[in-house]
């Protein structure tokens, strides 16, 4: 089988996609969380530490994928992915545009709740940032004001390292690049 040579050109000297070719994943950023964090009840979002990637899109015309899965328990709790263009002030992406409510991703049950199981929020958001500057996103929680316990990430609530019924999760979120 022969090696076809786009106008000639060497393998090693071609490094950018022909025009017209969309849809292709042009780099891939990611993050992995395995700690715990704990949140006490609030109306405030807080970051997951460690939960946030980095890039910077070689078109703005560009598409970014992003995508999470997050481990955690507690009572009325959420998640929603974050975006900063340049540095800039942070704005939720998530969910997508149409939808309402509080912008709940998953949703934690109350009393009932299993205090050894964990939940696992996720979700996929095509991010049409239009820009070619750096990008950071995060992913923030929120342990809902209806409750007097604690929220937890990568654990249930009863977790302790010698108790074999209680969950510890790991919890991700990755980013792509997909040319326009």
């Amino acid at each position: 089988m022969a090696i076809i040579k786009p106008n000639n050109n060497t393998l090693s000297s071609i490094t950018a996609l022909p025009t017209g070719v969309g849809g292709k994943v042009l780099q891939v950023v990611s993050a992995t969380k395995t700690d715990t964090q704990t949140y006490s009840h609030s109306t405030v979002r807080a970051d997951i530490t460690g939960l946030n990637v980095t890039l910077t899109p070689s078109s703005s015309s560009n598409k970014i994928l992003v995508s999470f899965r997050v481990n955690h328990w507690g009572n009325d709790s959420h998640c929603q992915i974050e975006r900063s263009i340049n540095g800039g002030s942070y704005s939720i992406i998530s969910p997508p545009t149409g939808m309402t409510g509080n912008q709940t991703v998953t949703h934690s049950g109350g009393s009932h709740r299993n205090i050894y199981e964990l939940n696992t929020a996720t979700m996929e958001v095509l991010d049409s940032p239009s820009t070619t500057s750096s990008i950071t996103y995060k992913i923030t929680f929120n342990n809902g004001p209806n409750t007097g316990s604690a929220g937890y990430i990568n654990r249930a609530s009863d977790y302790s390292t010698t108790d074999t019924n209680a969950e510890q999760g790991i919890s991700t979120i990755t980013a792509m690049e997909i040319s326009g």
